[in-house]
């Protein structure tokens, strides 16, 4: 079976496609701007009197959102 120069053409273009999609899903699931670039991230800054068991670069929840 031969497959037609238009047909060969159209897949080749849904592969790069799927192939840079996959990588794009991948890199932002695996939260890798967030790590490498600081996207999606800001460092607050707070002095309590009482911490209540916080510790120095702990992760802490706002509203109940980490």
């Amino acid at each position: 079976m031969r497959l037609t120069r238009r047909t060969t053409i159209t897949l080749a273009i849904f592969s790069v496609i799927s192939l840079v999609m996959g990588g794009l899903v991948t890199l932002y699931y695996a939260h890798l701007p967030a790590v490498y670039l600081g996207i999606g991230r800001y460092t607050v800054s707070v002095q309590l009197e009482r911490t209540g068991e916080l510790y120095r670069a702990g992760n802490v929840t706002y509203r109940g959102v980490e």
